[in-house]
């Protein structure tokens, strides 16, 4: 699900003080820190070579673009974002527009070139977005 501004004021609200990490003493012992887990192994998977397959070693470039993209997998936060938009209204009007649009273009009327207009608009109102 969706975490949403009312669930984290929900959630502040009702937290206990208990939960909250104490501040250390300034005589207090500094904790000992646990050495850093070592990288788990990558299980690679075994690939079969087949009988007019030829193996190419890749070379220094191609290793390093390689290793780096797959720290970036390793390391990257992954996310999405999803912004909903009522297109209610222009769904109707293409409905009503796209026969005699695909009579006069020869072509099919698509929301493709309507969304591309509204970003397009919107970069040219808001540059600093």
């Amino acid at each position: 699900g969706r975490l949403t501004k009312d669930d984290l004021l929900s959630y502040l609200k009702t937290r206990s003080s208990s939960s909250a990490v104490a501040a250390p003493s300034p005589g207090a012992a500094p904790a000992s820190v646990a050495p850093a887990a070592s990288r788990p192994t990558i299980k690679v998977p075994e690939v079969k070579v087949g009988e007019g397959d030829e193996i190419v070693e890749m070379d220094r470039l191609r290793k390093l673009i390689a290793e780096n993209m797959v720290m970036s997998k390793q390391v990257s936060p992954h996310v999405t974002s999803i912004v909903e938009a009522d297109v209610t209204n222009l769904a109707l009007w293409r409905n009503k527009a796209k026969t005699e649009f695909e009579k006069k273009y020869g072509e099919k009327l698509t929301f493709m070139p309507m969304f591309t207009w509204a970003v397009a608009k919107a970069l040219r109102d808001y540059p600093g977005i």
